[in-house]
């Protein structure tokens, strides 16, 4: 009851996130384009077997191996993220809500790990309840969360585990017991099993701060804790690395290959100049909000009121990631840096306190807090998208009821419909794991072997540029959906 009072702020402000990130898991009853659709179906196939990621059960001939939207064996990603879809579908159900479920969870920890973080750093409840709302209102991770946008449940993971990882090693700092070594390194074991490398951004303000050590005392006697916790990060993730190239080797090694071309080239038209996270300011802390860091940074080098190990390692971790991914990778991807902008809110949080405290008038304390809380959650973003005007998301909508019906629109013996919008077929495939389904049409050697084989095909009826070609409506076995797709 004590730790509840004390930090009672910091109880609200979790409640709130779970209910907003609840919510946001549940907004839309469709899946995204790019890319929660792939790691849905692909989380889907796991509840049957984890050790096998397919997204595509069943590939048709024509099918590219090498090409992740449409490959059966499914690399392109690590696969931790998608086992905790897996589990939570297997629990609950199938359902977009289910497989967001975790996300929307993750989000709302984060909040804690967050506050904890900044009052091990600045040891003040209320910069760190300041920074715990920033992020509590994200729209950025609200976004991430629904699946609105790309990477979305990818990065929503990687998120929560390389800011659990730096949490742990805060803990550390102030404690040096031994089991903080231990989580540390299963947390950022954890990082690389969702996204790659970079999960291994705490060893570098770990290192950061045995530097700093070994230049004023001469002593590196953290060494050995941090090369355990190094050691218990690799057990984590190497594994799954050796179990893929040793069962399927071309794909595996394929796909580490493609991954490391991200920082070498543009890949998939992700180009960006190297101001390119910094013009994203607003999409990720909200408008004008961002202004407010740099005089979060001249207030702590003014008044050094901090934890130094923390702030060292969190600074050497923000300011490489940054420099990395702005100056190095070509790629350029909006969320890959946002595992980082807790760090910023951090700065943020204390120059609002030093603001409000510098007044004493309530109202205008209080109109800072409510300014804070619109800019970050930008609800005129949500009201436009959640419109009936936005003809985007109705089409996404009635379109899903038809995938999610397909098995009373169609005969109980036809198993393979085409004539489907861009990629949704991987959408009909999440709802009907059972069926095979294509873009557009089939190649002319898969309709020939359909044929010999006397298979029954559903397609869609023509819609905008989906019209069906000569050689599929002269299919013998060919059955029309009465049912427009937008």
């Amino acid at each position: 009851m004590k730790t509840i009072k004390e930090h009672h702020w910091a109880i609200i402000i979790f409640v709130i996130a779970v209910l907003l990130r609840l919510y946001a898991a549940h907004m839309d009853s469709f899946l995204h384009e790019w890319d929660e659709r792939f790691h849905a179906l692909v989380a889907r196939n796991m509840m049957e077997n984890p050790f096998h990621p397919l997204l595509i059960k069943i590939p048709f001939e024509s099918g590219n191996s090498h090409d992740w939207s449409s490959a059966q064996l499914w690399l392109h990603k690590q696969p931790l993220f998608m086992w905790q879809m897996a589990a939570s579908m297997k629990l609950f159900g199938v359902s977009e809500f289910t497989m967001r479920l975790p996300s929307a969870m993750m989000g709302a920890l984060m909040i804690l790990l967050l506050y904890r973080i900044t009052l091990i750093l600045t040891n003040n409840k209320l910069v760190s309840s300041i920074a715990a709302l920033l992020l509590c209102f994200s729209n950025y991770q609200l976004q991430l969360i629904s699946g609105i946008e790309g990477m979305d449940h990818n990065d929503i993971a990687f998120e929560f585990y390389m800011l659990a990882s730096c949490w742990a090693y805060a803990e550390y700092c102030i404690s040096k017991k031994w089991y903080w070594v231990i989580i540390i390194g299963l947390l950022s074991g954890c990082a690389i099993f969702n996204k790659w490398l970079i999960g291994l951004a705490v060893f570098l303000g770990w290192g950061i701060n045995m530097l700093y050590q070994f230049y004023k005392t001469k002593s590196i006697n953290q060494l050995g804790w941090m090369m355990l916790a190094l050691l218990i990060c690799c057990a984590v993730f190497i594994p799954w690395q050796i179990y893929t190239i040793l069962k399927w080797p071309t794909e595996a090694w394929y796909e580490l290959n493609y991954n490391s071309k991200h920082i070498t080239e543009v890949i998939e038209g992700h180009s960006g100049t190297t101001s390119y996270y910094f013009d994203a300011i607003e999409l990720y802390v909200g408008k004008y909000i961002g202004y407010l860091f740099p005089l979060g940074v001249l207030f702590f080098i003014r008044d050094r009121k901090f934890n130094i190990e923390v702030m060292i390692a969190i600074t050497s971790i923000f300011v490489f990631v940054i420099c990395f991914l702005s100056f190095v990778v070509l790629t350029k991807i909006h969320s890959h840096i946002f595992f980082i902008v807790p760090f910023a809110l951090i700065s943020i949080a204390y120059a609002v306190v030093k603001i409000i405290t510098s007044f004493n008038n309530i109202f205008f304390k209080s109109a800072i807090i409510i300014g804070l809380i619109y800019f970050s959650i930008q609800p005129n973003f949500f009201i436009n998208y959640l419109s009936k005007e936005n003809k985007h998301r109705e089409s996404c909508i009635q379109n899903a009821n038809a995938y999610r019906n397909i098995d009373k629109l169609v005969p109980e013996n036809i198993h393979i419909v085409i004539n489907i919008n861009a990629l949704e077929h991987i959408n009909l495939m999440f709802y009907h794991p059972e069926y095979q389904a294509n873009n557009r049409w089939l190649s002319d050697n898969d309709l020939i072997k359909c044929k010999a084989q006397k298979q029954w095909i559903a397609a869609f009826q023509n819609h905008e540029n989906y019209n069906l070609p000569e050689q599929i409506l002269n299919y013998p076995y060919l059955y029309i959906i009465k049912t427009e797709l937008k």
